[in-house]
Parts: C-alpha cells; sequence; structure tokens
C-alpha cells in the first residue's frame, strides 16, 4: 500500500503498529503512536489488534481492515477478525511530487524519494518474514547463532524501541543488512559500550552470511534475496 501522505499512513497504522511492537493499549497521547517511513504487520497482528480494540476503531483503520479483507490478508466470522496463514500488509509513504510536506515543512520530493527507498529492503524484510517460512526459518537461525552474550546485549538495545521480543529476530536483520543509514543501525542495534561500531557492524554481518553461505539448499527467491543486498554488490 502506497501513501502520499506520512501522516494519513501513521493516522492508520500507527497505533497497529505501537501496540504489535511495543505492547501499547492507551493511545489518548500521541507519542505512543509509530511514527515511521513504513510499516509493515502480519495478518496475525493486524488481527489481534483489531479484535482487541474493536469496539473503538476509527473510521480509518475499518476502511483499511475492509481494504485487507477484500485483498484476502485477514477474514471476519462471527464477528471475530481471523488472520491468515503467510499473509501480511506493507505500506509506505512515497509521495510523488516535486515538493512534499513533511513535519511542517516543505522538502524535495526526489530528496524524500532517496531516503524511502533506503527503507525498502528494511520493509521487504518484515515482509518475507511474515509471509515465507523459509526466509522465517533462515531469519531465525540467524538471530539464534549469535552467542547468547551478544544476542542479550543487542535484544536490550532492540527493547528500547520494540519491546515486543518476539519481533527481535525480524529487526535485527532487517537492520544489520537491509538498513543502509548508520545512525539508525547505531541506535536500534549496537551497544553503547561498543567503542568501534564499524568493526562490531562489520563482524556481525560476517557471521550472518557465514550461516546463510552454510546453507546449501536455499530456495531461488531467499537466496536472490540476500545475494542482491547492497552489501554484496
Amino acid at each position: 500500500m502506497k501513501y502520499e501522505n506520512q501522516d494519513d499512513m501513521n493516522l492508520t497504522w500507527g497505533k497497529i503498529t505501537a501496540f504489535t511492537e511495543n505492547n501499547a493499549k492507551d493511545f489518548s497521547d500521541k507519542k505512543t503512536w509509530n511514527y515511521a517511513w513504513g510499516h509493515d504487520l502480519s495478518s496475525e497482528s493486524i488481527a489481534e489488534y483489531a479484535n482487541t480494540f474493536r469496539q473503538n476503531l476509527t473510521w480509518d483503520e475499518k476502511l483499511l481492515l475492509e481494504r485487507l479483507k477484500t485483498e484476502g490478508i485477514i477474514e471476519e466470522k462471527w464477528e471475530k477478525y481471523i488472520w491468515v496463514a503467510n499473509k501480511a500488509a506493507l505500506a509506505m509513504f512515497y509521495p510523488t511530487g516535486e515538493k512534499v510536506q513533511l513535519n511542517g515543512r516543505v522538502v524535495d520530493g526526489d530528496k524524500i524519494r532517496s531516503q524511502i527507498k533506503g527503507w525498502l529492503d528494511h520493509e521487504l524484510a518484515h515482509w518475507l518474514y511474515f509471509t515465507n517460512p523459509e526466509f522465517k526459518k533462515v531469519t531465525d537461525d540467524i538471530w539464534q547463532s549469535l552467542d547468547p552474550k551478544t544476542r542479550k546485549e543487542i535484544s536490550e538495545v532492540l527493547g528500547k524501541n520494540y519491546k515486543n521480543s518476539k519481533f527481535h529476530a525480524t529487526e535485527f536483520l532487517s537492520y544489520v543488512l537491509f538498513t543502509e543509514g548508520k545512525s539508525e543501525i547505531n541506535t536500534n542495534i549496537i551497544p553503547n559500550s561498543v567503542s568501534d561500531k564499524d568493526a562490531y557492524l562489520k563482524n556481525l554481518r560476517s557471521q550472518i552470511y557465514s550461516t546463510i553461505d552454510a546453507k546449501k539448499n536455499l530456495s531461488p527467491l531467499v537466496k536472490s534475496f540476500f545475494d542482491t543486498n547492497w552489501i554484496r554488490k
């Protein structure tokens, strides 16, 4: 799903993502909402939110759920939303104008689109995690292949913005392999105690690709997603 206006997207998706990733339930303060370039949620997460807040869904959220039902991402039976296995919804802010309104400022459209493209692979990695069982297993194997001390340290960093640890494996992979911005990686992945962050990140990526390369029977889809990553080009 593509949105021309970031506020419109976050108005619809911000609470769902905050509930899913941070266990938020009180949305009276919009600071609790998740504001982002994009959102990617599994059918299961969307249905859980819809059922939890069924009596208080906004008009925008109801329209979104109707669209997701039409596209076969969720179902509705006996006044309850039902999730569909291996389905997910991906929403991205992607304006087409020459000038774009962003956070009360008018900015260059090409510059914004360039930044957003840097996040697209990050969101696609989440989408594959939710929709492709093979990719999910590879991602979980990579997460578990880290030594327990490293995994615990990274999980503590991730926990600042992603309180639901169920999503730490996919967030870890999406940041380390599919996010180009170093500041985002440093903020969400690398512990403050690490002095040489570049070396730490390089070592993580080496470990990840060692795990991937050891898997000899990956499907063409999954293999190509890793092999065409900008780090390997």
